[in-house]
């Protein structure tokens, strides 16, 4: 603040020269080859799913559902009759 405007063309020609040459270069890979779907064995690992929770969650779903239906068919409104 307090230097005058920028001047974004030439900062932008002074970043731009500013670079070097870059050391890092592409390598190809030397080793295994696979096709299709790659090695047989899955390279990750998921724990075993804790039946027991989802025994719990179902449950209470199933309960909380049968109450949730339960209160719709007892608190609905009864239609008017035509005579």
């Amino acid at each position: 603040m307090g230097y005058g405007q920028v001047n974004a063309a030439a900062a932008a020609v002074v970043a731009a020269g500013a670079a070097g040459k870059s050391a890092v270069r592409a390598v190809p890979y030397k080793g295994e080859k696979y096709f299709g779907h790659g090695p047989a064995d899955s390279p990750i690992t998921h724990p075993p799913i804790d039946s027991e929770y989802l025994i719990i969650g179902g449950t209470g779903a199933g309960i909380g559902l049968l109450l949730l239906v339960g209160a719709f068919l007892l608190l609905r409104r009864p239609r008017a009759r035509k005579t």
